[in-house]
């Protein structure tokens, strides 16, 4: 029996030996700092801002002997040089400790940044980089030794890099970190040495042949690697914090240890750094805006900090979801792609899948949290419980031009749109939910003001005919009425209906358009029959036989506003429910005494409740009209005046400068007073008051007279009492 052995990843031996093999074949490649040979680095100074020599930052002792083994090796290498003489720039140092005890020494460019005007060159993106590896099977990776320093500097453009430390003064020779242009710049230039040549193929042949064109490349061009932090030949590779296969793009190990093995947040900052970890690989992670929204609400402005329940599941769905998160494949710009998305309460959510090698498969997840507007908006839109009534959702659908023949021969074989044909010209549906609309039916009601009695009559039809046969059955009942009011419906508007209250005597009113208070009873009682109507629906009752029912006991119990019930006020008698009843004898003095108080007290709280203040529009007034808002600017009032042609309580009926009349509420209009009007005291001439004042003698007045003529003319302004000085008091004046 024989044991195989299952190799998993690249051959280690492999590897070791094509880096012996490089560094033997490029030697030049691998030693040193090296130096682009091609160009130097011009930075574009503006000459017009004044150079700033900054003070020295001391060192700490401690650091001193770093900095100076630092210095010591980047004079060697010919990055930096020693100053003598005056110099106009000078920057301070910023020392950062590494781990292997050296030291990473930068500069505090923030002020000479201010004259450095930033090259604009585009800097690749991970995604579109990750895009061109789709199919590779072999990576490799090179890291240039020091690279910002691989670039010399022009002589013009060392003077703003120079800095103090305690043992003297230097400038850069070489591009360095905390320019404001360097990123651009050496992406730049470092594109152009290598014209584009990427170290990835989906063979090894290819792999191979570009990975020797790259050291040639770098070998002409004096630009040397780190022999340390390079890795060729891997099918395995983590690049910008992604691990990168054939297969596709995943999150690290690294990275998912270290958010698995994260603690819970103890305050708002640990909340912001753990989502700062994970936001990372948010495109591993589905839904992860919504996932995350209860940490994210942790770190809102003025919210105190309280991790709950529901924080630590959002915690733990985090870490779980970067655990189990698969490889995502390369995006193929000539596969067939789909966008698949979804919106939730709190965040919107996508999928980008193609389809590769024959299945469907993801390429990156986004997300987004809403705002508070956005919430607003969708809770408005999205009716709660429709999703119960959903058998099926269309994960994605794509648009087809079908003519009205081809829809309608399919539908006529459909058995299932069949039925919903039937249903919807029946009006009958088996489920319904609680809000659904009574499909064609009306229902006209009637009240009985003073009782609060009402009848209500179904209809399928609105037209005139049929309101006037439902009345015609109402009133054999119970008379005619003297007056009848009603809203400003079409069928009450027809000469149909005009005709048949006029002979049969009675007043027709009609209330004003657009306010429903004007006819409240009859709106109250319509809500409360559709309160009935919903309640018996979501319940699956028969909603005609249960409005029946709520009617009965609505007509037999006593009102609130009256004390007696709608039934026994209007028959004088009471009626038997199923509630046990005890008769008491109730005058009608009494009863109208109750519903004008009652009513009283309604309306000052009302009044009260709405701010209502009391119009002074009259007939003859010109009034402006209010009008519908079309748009943000729309005013509230129109602009084009209208004149007061009668009143009616607080109904009033205007007329437009065209003869248009209709009528409105008095909280409708209001006066209008032209800009041209002035006040009365302002139409005296001009010089009247003068020429009068200069004929009359100008008189003293002691304090008595002046109190005493102050009062003359009630509708004059109030003046200010004139009294003699007390040094005047010795004089007599004529």
């Amino acid at each position: 029996m024989k044991l195989g052995v299952l190799k998993i990843g690249a051959d280690i031996s492999a590897v070791t030996d094509l880096n012996q093999s490089l560094q033997q074949q490029y030697p030049t490649v691998f030693q040193g700092v090296g130096k682009l040979k091609t160009k130097q680095l011009k930075l574009y100074i503006v000459t017009d801002v004044t150079p700033v020599a900054q003070p020295l930052r001391r060192i700490p002792f401690n650091l001193r002997g770093p900095v100076e083994k630092k210095i010591k090796e980047l004079l060697d290498l010919d990055i930096i040089k020693p100053v003598d003489g005056l110099t106009p720039w000078v920057n301070p140092v910023v020392i950062v400790p590494k781990a292997n005890s050296e030291i990473r020494l930068c500069l505090d460019m923030r002020q000479a940044n201010l004259a450095i005007i930033r090259e604009r060159y585009p800097i690749p993106t991970v995604d579109e980089l990750l895009q061109g590896m789709n199919g590779s099977v072999v990576f490799s990776k090179l890291d240039l030794k020091w690279g910002y320093h691989q670039l010399e500097l022009t002589p013009e453009s060392r003077e703003i890099t120079t800095f103090a430390i305690h043992n003297g003064v230097y400038r850069y020779k070489r591009l360095l970190f905390g320019v404001s242009s360097a990123s651009e710049q050496y992406q730049h230039e470092i594109a152009a040495a290598l014209a584009g040549i990427e170290v990835h193929a989906r063979d090894q042949e290819t792999h191979d042949k570009r990975l020797h064109t790259v050291m040639k490349r770098l070998e002409e061009s004096g630009l040397t690697l780190n022999p340390d932090k390079c890795q060729f030949n891997m099918d395995r590779l983590v690049f910008m914090g992604i691990l990168l296969s054939e297969k596709g793009i995943g999150p690290t190990e690294e990275r998912v240890r270290a958010v698995s093995e994260a603690r819970e947040p103890e305050n708002a900052s640990e909340v912001r750094s753990f989502l700062g970890l994970v936001s990372y690989s948010s495109r591993f992670i589905p839904q992860f805006a919504t996932l995350s929204e209860p940490l994210r609400r942790l770190t809102w402005k003025d919210i105190p900090f309280s991790f709950g329940l529901e924080q630590k599941q959002a915690f733990e769905a985090l870490k779980d979801g970067l655990a189990k998160a698969g490889t995502l494949a390369y995006f193929d710009k000539d596969a067939p792609t789909k966008v698949i998305a979804d919106a939730g309460p709190v965040g919107l959510g996508a999928v980008l899948v193609q389809s590769q090698k024959g299945e469907m498969v993801p390429v990156c997840y986004v997300s987004r949290a809403l705002t508070d507007c956005e919430r607003s908006v969708l809770a408005e839109k999205h009716a709660h419980g429709s999703d119960e009534y959903v058998r099926f959702v269309a994960v994605s659908a794509t648009p087809k031009a079908l003519t009205t023949r081809e829809v309608e021969e399919a539908s006529a074989s459909d058995e299932e749109l069949v039925e919903v044909r039937k249903a919807i010209e029946s009006g009958h549906f088996e489920k319904c939910t609680a809000y659904a609309l009574i499909a064609s039916h009306s229902i006209l009601v009637v009240v009985d003001y003073y009782s609060r009695y009402y009848e209500y009559d179904v209809l399928t039809s609105t037209t005139t005919t049929k309101v006037i046969d439902s009345l015609e059955s109402i009133f054999s009942r119970h008379g005619l009425p003297v007056t009848l009011r009603s809203d400003q419906g079409p069928q009450f508007k027809s000469d149909e209906f005009s005709n048949y209250c006029e002979s049969n005597g009675i007043t027709h009113v009609k209330t004003t358009p657009r306010w429903a208070q004007a006819n409240g009873e009859v709106e109250r009682q319509n809500a409360s029959l559709m309160k009935r109507i919903r309640i018996a629906e979501s319940e699956g009752l028969d909603w005609k036989r249960e409005l029946r029912k709520y009617v009965t006991v609505y007509r037999s119990i006593d009102h609130a506003t009256t004390g007696k019930s709608p039934a026994e006020l209007l028959f004088n008698r009471k009626i038997r429910g199923k509630l046990p009843d005890i008769s008491t004898a109730h005058a009608d003095l009494e009863v109208r005494d109750r519903d004008a108080e009652q009513k009283g007290k309604s309306k000052i709280y009302a009044d009260e409740r709405r701010g209502a203040k009391y119009s002074d529009v009259d007939v003859g007034d010109t009034v402006l009209v209010k009008q519908e808002k079309t748009d943000k600017l729309t005013t509230p009032f129109n602009t084009t005046p209208h004149k007061v042609v009668s009143k009616a309580g607080s109904q009033v009926v205007v007329e437009s400068p065209t003869g248009a009349r209709y009528s409105r509420n008095t909280t409708f209009v209001k006066k209008y007073t032209s800009a041209r009007e002035t006040p009365a005291e302002e139409e005296t001439p001009q010089g009247a008051e003068d020429s009068t004042s200069n004929r009359e003698t100008p008189v003293v007045q002691t304090p008595e007279q002046s109190i005493t003529n102050s009062g003359i003319s009630e509708t004059q302004r109030p003046q200010r009492v004139k009294r003699m000085p007390q040094k005047l008091t010795d004089f007599v004046i004529k």
